[in-house]
């Protein structure tokens, strides 16, 4: 059946190609903006830990062994909570840079594989080889941009742990 000089077939081919590249977009987008999250909680944390670092350094008193009694035990609770606070910030280092590292990405369609492969052959095969390519992209890509987010979320967490334990910490310190 003819419409316009192309087939329903074509028609609904090329809205199917459209649609897979869209999606595929989609899956790119969202790896920019992991990347740009991954990138901003690297600073955040970066700053907290500097000033929780330097907090520490400055404030706290570290009891020499020779003058240990019941009111040094006292002074090892804010050095107690002081690192818990830093594990979860070196954590949450470690979640972020593995969301960083994450780089494998697949894109299609690969040039090569089309000037030898398709050079001769009809628009449909091809569209639908094309269509096969992207669907296995994306994929892929939301696999390894799923990976991203879930260590993204384990970071902000960490983070979270951390900053409560230094609230907590503190509020116990006023009562």
């Amino acid at each position: 059946m003819k419409d316009n000089g192309g087939s329903l077939e074509e028609e609904s081919l090329d809205i199917i190609y459209n649609a897979v590249i869209r999606r595929f977009d989609l899956e790119i987008d969202r790896k920019k903006e992991l990347d740009n999250k991954a990138n901003n909680l690297v600073g955040f944390i970066g700053i907290i830990a500097s000033l929780i670092t330097g907090f520490g350094g400055t404030y706290l008193k570290i009891p020499r062994i020779e003058e240990w009694n019941l009111d040094s035990l006292r002074l090892l609770s804010p050095i107690i909570s002081f690192a818990l606070v830093l594990m979860f910030m070196l954590l949450s280092f470690v979640f972020v840079f593995q969301a960083i590292q994450i780089k494998r990405f697949t894109y299609v369609p690969h040039a090569f594989n089309l000037i030898g492969a398709y050079s001769d052959t009809e628009r449909l095969t091809i569209t639908q080889h094309l269509c096969d390519e992207y669907a296995v992209a994306i994929g892929d890509n939301g696999e390894v941009n799923d990976r991203k987010a879930s260590n993204i979320k384990k970071a902000i967490w960490s983070l979270s742990f951390g900053l409560f334990t230094l609230i907590l910490h503190a509020f116990l310190l006023l009562i």
